[in-house]
């Protein structure tokens, strides 16, 4: 067996290549379920946080906020959300999510961790957590301006 070749000892390198692994089967779950890696986002921080404001919405999924109308429109036909008035100041808009949308992020939700769970198989619990430390600290550099 021929030795390491230089290349893949780099980080760069490991981490894109876990990242096409990754993607494929994330993107094949949100294919299976005809949804958009914004659509997860979405739907996944509603699940979370609850009704929001669209451009609060918008800037936690990191969507231009005068794109979010087209993006959240197939959810909505979908019945998977739903827009309306904010009870707290009705000149405010808010998104929730629906019962069949709070279903589908639970769905999505676990079917992205069973893929977490594979890839990261071969580490103990707190190896996947300093990972995931190390992963979130360098991405909030790496988006910082």
């Amino acid at each position: 067996m021929p030795a390491e070749a230089s290349f893949e000892s780099s980080v760069g390198f490991l981490l894109s290549q876990l990242g096409v692994l990754a993607t494929r089967s994330w993107v094949g779950v949100l294919a299976e379920r005809d949804l958009t890696p914004h659509h997860h986002r979405i739907l996944l921080t509603l699940h979370t946080a609850g009704p929001l404001g669209a451009t609060a919405l918008a800037d936690i999924v990191l969507i231009d906020p005068r794109n979010m109308g087209p993006v959240v429109a197939p959810l909505e036909r979908r019945g998977l959300i739903q827009r309306g008035d904010d009870p707290a100041d009705r000149r405010r808009r808010v998104i929730s999510l629906t019962p069949a949308g709070t279903e589908a992020a639970a769905e999505l939700a676990a079917a992205t961790s069973r893929i977490e769970d594979e890839l990261l198989a071969p580490l103990t619990p707190d190896e996947r957590d300093a990972l995931r430390s190390h992963l979130r600290l360098l991405w909030q550099k790496a988006k910082a301006p």
